[in-house]
Parts: C-alpha cells; sequence; structure tokens
C-alpha cells in the first residue's frame, strides 16, 4: 500500500505541475490522471487482479454514493443539479469532502473508460504527444529569447 501511495503521490506532483487547473470545477482532471497513471503502476507491480479489485472498490464506492446521495456531475455547467445537493460543489469551501473524494473516483473511473477505449497505447500518446507539445512551447518560448538576447544584446 506505501508503494501505491506514493507512486500516487509522484503522479499527482507531476500532473499538477504540468496540467494547471483555472477553477475548482477542473480540480478532477489532475486527480483523474493521477489515478489512472497509478492505476497503470498497480497492473504493472502488483498485478492485473489487483488492478481490478481496486476498480471494484472504487466502481461500488461511486456507486453507493450516487444511490445514497445523487448524480456526480464532473463538470457541471447549469444549476439543475443544485436540485438534490444540499451545498454546491462549484465552490472548494461549500464541496462536501464526500462528493470530493466521489468526483476524484468517478474521474478515474472515466479515464480507464477512456483507456479501454482508446487503448493502451493512443491513450498514452495523447498524454505524452500533450506533454511533449507543451515542453516544446515553453522551449520553443526560451530558445527564441535566448537567440535574440545572444543576437541583439551582445
Amino acid at each position: 500500500m506505501t508503494r501505491q501511495w506514493l507512486a500516487y503521490a509522484v503522479a499527482q506532483q507531476f500532473f499538477g505541475c504540468f496540467v494547471t487547473s483555472t477553477c475548482w470545477l477542473d480540480i478532477w482532471l489532475v486527480s483523474s490522471l493521477a489515478r489512472s497513471i497509478t492505476s497503470m503502476f498497480v497492473e504493472r507491480f502488483f498485478g492485473f487482479s489487483e488492478n481490478l479489485y481496486q476498480i471494484n472498490k472504487i466502481l461500488n464506492c461511486v456507486s453507493d454514493y450516487e444511490t445514497r446521495w445523487g448524480m456526480i456531475v464532473l463538470r457541471p455547467s447549469n444549476t439543475t443539479y443544485k436540485q438534490y445537493l444540499h451545498f454546491d460543489p462549484r465552490n472548494p469551501y461549500t464541496c462536501s469532502p464526500l462528493y470530493a473524494d466521489a468526483l476524484f473516483k468517478k474521474g478515474h473511473l472515466v479515464m480507464r473508460m477512456l483507456n479501454q477505449r482508446l487503448g493502451k497505447e493512443p491513450f498514452l500518446q495523447v498524454k505524452l504527444n500533450a506533454l511533449f507539445y507543451l515542453l516544446t512551447i515553453f522551449l520553443m518560448k526560451d530558445l527564441l529569447s535566448i537567440i535574440a538576447k545572444i543576437i541583439y544584446k551582445s
């Protein structure tokens, strides 16, 4: 369990640095990406059965929450979801911790569904291509500014 928590912490830190959410409504994305990478780690080092067992636990937790308290909306765009909630999930100060935990778990299930639908290679390529694209943009801006300083100020 310790190795799994460490893998999740490293993945959370990695995606927290490269995927910055602009508001509270997008915070589930970072946690979901980190959980999907952790799930791949669990499958690789602890086996497929352990990964399926943990996915089953997550699925049961999300379905129990939705059965008891109502549907979880990953990105609420209108106010019709507030009919069955006693809090506003769009604000981090009023959001229930149980709701936030179930939200992150449901996001992980959505990422797993995308992984299953797209396949492992294209799913990872999308992540890595986006990462390489961001790195290229960042490095090109730095290189252009360094080259401009060398050419024009030396």
